[in-house]
């Protein structure tokens, strides 16, 4: 014959409060473990965004480039004033 003791309330109490706090650890490392995917989308989003921009940057250097070519080839060497978009010739 077995022998079988029953908790005390105390006991009990106390290992339901241990069952309880377990539930609700499990359920924050859950929400932690949705948002850090949820960040990690977000984060592979914003790089392809970043490169996307950097390759519309390195045109937009091109494009500059080119224009201040042929706008030396046209008037010569010159210096540009920025508030009244007038050449200054060399």
């Amino acid at each position: 014959m077995k022998n079988t003791l029953k908790l005390t309330d105390e006991e009990l109490k106390s290992l339901y409060e241990l069952v309880l706090q377990y539930g609700q650890l499990n359920e924050s490392l859950s929400q932690c473990e949705i948002q850090l995917e949820v960040i990690e989308t977000q984060r592979a989003t914003l790089m392809e965004e970043v490169k996307l921009l950097n390759e519309r940057a390195n045109e937009l250097r091109q494009e500059e480039e080119k224009m201040t070519q042929s706008l030396i080839e046209k008037y010569g060497e010159f210096k540009l004033n920025m508030e009244t978009m007038e050449i200054e010739l060399s």
